[in-house]
């Protein structure tokens, strides 16, 4: 199954919120889920993983293997460069006076797609 991380998911979505962040919004309305986590296992070379829940059913959402880097440096961007203002996300302040190229300044993340398998959680 293909998850697509789109515009809206990284505008509304609020960095190091593992239920409200990009991914998670992505996830939710891909696979109409009524509660997602995603986290970042730190002893696991820093590998997000994603839970979703279905008729109150715990699943583990497996990343395909060949996106797992991608979607790491996604969040690790998202929540690195981007704050919350309350109402959406943005680029922060402190990452536009690294950034020394202006064109860059309107985004760090975009959209994307990644794989996934759903597996039922014991």
């Amino acid at each position: 199954m293909k998850i697509k991380v789109e515009d809206a998911h990284i505008m509304y979505g609020e960095p190091d919120n593992c239920q409200h962040c990009a991914i998670a919004l992505a996830v939710k309305d891909s696979l109409n889920a009524e509660t997602v986590s995603v986290n970042v296992d730190n002893y696991n070379n820093d590998n997000v993983s994603i839970s979703a829940w279905f008729n109150d059913v715990k699943h583990k959402i497996e990343i395909h293997q060949d996106d797992q880097y991608v979607v790491n440096d996604f969040v690790f961007d998202f929540d690195e460069y981007y704050e919350w203002d309350g109402y959406k996300s943005k680029l922060s302040r402190q990452s536009r006076m690294y950034n020394q190229n202006p064109k860059m300044w309107d985004r760090k993340v975009y959209p994307f797609e990644f794989d996934v398998e759903i597996n039922e959680e014991v």
